[in-house]
C-alpha cells in the first residue's frame, strides 16, 4: 500500500511538539523599536515636531 499524501493543511493542522523544560520561545510583534522615518541607519526623526518648553 502506498504512502498517505500529506498536504500543507495536514501539516498545519498537527499541533506543534511540546517545548523542552526551561525553553522560552522568542517574542514576536512587540512593536517598533526605532523611528523608521529616515530609515534604520539613524535614530533622529526628520521633523520631530514641537517640543514642550519650560516656563510660560
Amino acid at each position: 500500500m502506498g504512502k498517505k499524501i500529506v498536504t500543507e493543511a495536514d501539516r498545519r493542522a498537527t499541533p506543534p511538539p511540546p517545548a523542552s523544560a526551561g525553553y522560552t520561545p522568542p517574542k514576536r510583534g512587540i512593536g517598533q523599536k526605532v523611528s523608521l522615518e529616515r530609515g534604520t541607519r539613524t535614530r533622529n526623526k526628520k521633523n520631530p515636531g514641537k517640543r514642550p518648553h519650560q516656563g510660560g
